[in-house]
């Protein structure tokens, strides 16, 4: 589980540096990335749920970055 988490963190790493400052988005994906982190260190044997939970947490990571590249590709000037 921990090397799931940790290619969650690797590549919503690689996808921040990828995409410009964007103030409260870059603080969200920090916090998520540190979610998916700890989940991944957390102890497996919770029926299911720690998987579900990060399952979800990449979920969230997804949209942000997605809202992130959205915001570069529309042009805004928006930093937040």
């Amino acid at each position: 589980m921990a090397g799931l988490a940790g290619a969650c963190l690797a590549g919503a790493l690689l996808a921040g540096c990828a995409l410009h400052h964007q103030g409260h988005m870059d603080k969200a994906l920090t916090a998520l990335n540190v979610a998916a982190q700890q989940l991944g260190l957390a102890t497996p044997d919770k029926a299911g749920h720690i998987q579900a939970a990060l399952k979800l947490v990449q979920q969230a990571i997804d949209e942000v970055e997605k809202g992130m590249a959205y915001k570069i590709q529309a042009g805004s000037t928006d930093a937040s």
